[in-house]
Formats: structure tokens, C-alpha cells, sequence
């Protein structure tokens, strides 16, 4: 039998997905990964494997826990448009240092993605989830009547997820444009009954 880790692997997972967002992977090296989690090289790779491996465990994280409080969210806030509504003010109005940082997805994505295909997998499944879960909120706010008769959800529910993309991005560049207010608004117009 092993010994045990001397350590939280869950707080230090979420402490290298903290320099990992903020670094980028390439620009994170062991020792900031160390150092950040409070443990030496042999306890990572013990813990985690290698650098990679830690990474995907990461964004899995990160993809895992946004889905699970969207769907909560989406789920319990009405009318549905209300709900969106709170989502992209929420983006909105965070303070400008939490905006720069953008999305690790998003991230991840123009980082790696063009030239690793398990990431660009990873981020490709982490959209469509997006895509499914303001689909599934929207097919219900349809069946309360809330949207238009005739909605296409799964077309909204696109339009908004590469909206809230979009919005991320924009936001990360130049937090204080007024472009994500407008595209917000037109948004919430698609939504509108």
C-alpha cells in the first residue's frame, strides 16, 4: 500500500487550475504550479501524473462545475428569459480584473486547441454542452409558453451560446466596450414573447 498524500489533491487541484487560467498552459511551469499548490514536483506527478494530465483534469473541472450551476440556474430562475437574462448580467457586471481573465474554456480553446486534438475535443464537448443545457431550458420555457410559439430552441439556444462566447471575449479585450451590452440586448430581443 502506498502512503497517503499529504495534502488536499482537491484544494491544490483547484489552485492549478487557478495558474493554469491565468497563465495559460504554456505559460504555466512546474514550479508555478508547485508553488501554488503548496507541493513539491514528486508530489504532483504522484498525485496527478504529469503536467498534461493535471491540465485535462483541470478543464474537466472547470467544464464539469459550469455545467452543474448552469443547469441549476436555468433551471430554478423564470421565465426563462429572466434567467438569461441574470446569466449575461452576470458576465456583464463583473469587476474589470475577473473580466480580463476571460473563460479557461474559451482560453484553452484559442490556445491550444488548433494544435491538440484531445483539447479541441474537450472544448468542442464543453460547447455542445452549453448548446444542450440552454437548449433543454429553453424547450422548457416553450413548454410554459414563455417564448414565441415556434421557437426554435435549438437555434436560440446556439445564437446564445455563441453570444455568451462572444460576449466573453469581447469583454476579456477591452472590458469596458459597450459592444457586449449591445449584443446582450439583441440577445434578449431573439427571447423576447
Amino acid at each position: 500500500m502506498g502512503r497517503p498524500c499529504g495534502f488536499d489533491q482537491d484544494e491544490a487541484l483547484e489552485r492549478a487550475l487557478g495558474v493554469f487560467w491565468r497563465l495559460g498552459y504554456e505559460g504555466a511551469s512546474l514550479d508555478d504550479l508547485c508553488q501554488a499548490m503548496g507541493i513539491g514536483r514528486q508530489s504532483l506527478y504522484n498525485a496527478y501524473g504529469d503536467k498534461r494530465t493535471l491540465f485535462l483534469r483541470c478543464l474537466r473541472r472547470y467544464t464539469e462545475r459550469n455545467e452543474v450551476a448552469l443547469r441549476e440556474h436555468l433551471g430554478q430562475v423564470r421565465p426563462v428569459q429572466r434567467a438569461f437574462a441574470a446569466l449575461f448580467e452576470q458576465a456583464l457586471g463583473q469587476p474589470d480584473e475577473r473580466k480580463r481573465m476571460g473563460c479557461f474554456s474559451i482560453n484553452t480553446g484559442m490556445e491550444l486547441a488548433p494544435r491538440d486534438v484531445e483539447v479541441g475535443d474537450l472544448i468542442a464537448r464543453g460547447q455542445r454542452m452549453l448548446e444542450d443545457v440552454f437548449t433543454e431550458a429553453l424547450e422548457a420555457g416553450a413548454g410554459r409558453a414563455e417564448l414565441a410559439p415556434g421557437s426554435d430552441c435549438r437555434a436560440l439556444g446556439r445564437f446564445l451560446v455563441g453570444t455568451l462566447l462572444g460576449v466573453t471575449v469581447l469583454l476579456k479585450s477591452d472590458p469596458r466596450s459597450p459592444a457586449p451590452r449591445a449584443m446582450v440586448d439583441v440577445a434578449l430581443q431573439a427571447l423576447a414573447r
